[in-house]
């Protein structure tokens, strides 16, 4: 009862104090929620899109350097949101890495709607590659090898047979990974800013109201709103089938599948 107290309290003192009626007519809220609803579902879209074969071949194959690149891949969960921001920054801002290469593309990142994009990639894309790679590893491997037998290519085999098999668990990511992207704050306003009607998301338009006098009831209720927005994010993953990890098939059963 004290552990559930200590979490549930700050969300009841939040949901009794904020009206969410409120923050959806504040003149900050609306345009808060629209960015960050677009862009940390074309942040999920990339997640899905490249991270899920990086993890496919990550949970299928040994290769000397794979603790270190996954590592690698992991490192964002513990670091500092503002750190991330930073590194973001001096690898792709004015005077970053790549600042030579992108000059000559034409393309300036930073306090755009793709720094905000990159931001809530970078931090919230560990939650999905880690979900992504366990659901992959729980495949029964003898269903792919038995895919090569029948002729088909390393693509089939990804599309037809891993990613219907792993489609629970990479669901359950997905919904991990927007959730985290949704409330994305630190290194958003390091590397986008937070511009009003541009990169300010529903986090950092909290974060305004609160820093000024008289915002708190404000701030308050759209935290509600936020509070709201990620708690049914929650409630859909918790109503989706839960994922298993697959069992052996007979081979029959699944050529005639295969060649369906």
């Amino acid at each position: 009862m004290l552990a559930a107290a200590f979490f549930l309290l700050p969300l009841i003192g939040i949901l009794r104090q904020g009206d969410v009626g409120s923050g959806l007519s504040s003149p900050l809220a609306k345009p808060a929620l629209r960015i960050s609803l677009e862009l940390s579902a074309v942040s999920l879209g990339a997640m899905v899109l490249v991270g899920t074969p990086v993890a496919y071949w990550m949970a299928t194959h040994q290769f000397r350097g794979k603790a270190v690149l996954s590592t690698a891949f992991e490192l964002p969960l513990v670091l500092p949101p503002a750190v991330a921001g930073l590194g973001l920054f001096a690898a792709f801002g004015h005077t970053g890495m790549l600042s030579s290469e992108l000059d000559a593309l034409g393309l300036q990142l930073p306090f755009t709607p793709a720094a905000v994009v990159m931001a809530m990639t970078f931090v919230a894309g560990p939650f999905y590659l880690r979900q992504a790679e366990a659901a992959f590893s729980a495949v029964d491997g003898d269903l792919l090898a038995a895919a090569r037998t029948l002729g088909a290519g390393p693509g089939k085999v990804f599309l037809r047979v891993a990613v219907p098999l792993a489609s629970a668990g990479l669901g359950t990511g997905a919904a991990l990974g927007w959730a985290r992207a949704l409330g994305e704050f630190g290194a958003t306003i390091m590397f986008a800013g937070s511009l009003q009607g541009v990169t300010q998301t529903l986090p950092l338009a909290i974060y305004a109201q609160f820093d000024v006098v008289g915002g708190f009831d404000t701030a308050l209720a759209m935290s509600a709103l936020l509070v709201l927005v990620s708690a049914a994010l929650l409630v859909s993953l918790k109503v989706t089938p839960r994922w298993q990890p697959s069992r052996p098939t007979s081979r029959f059963l699944f050529a005639r599948s295969l060649s369906s």
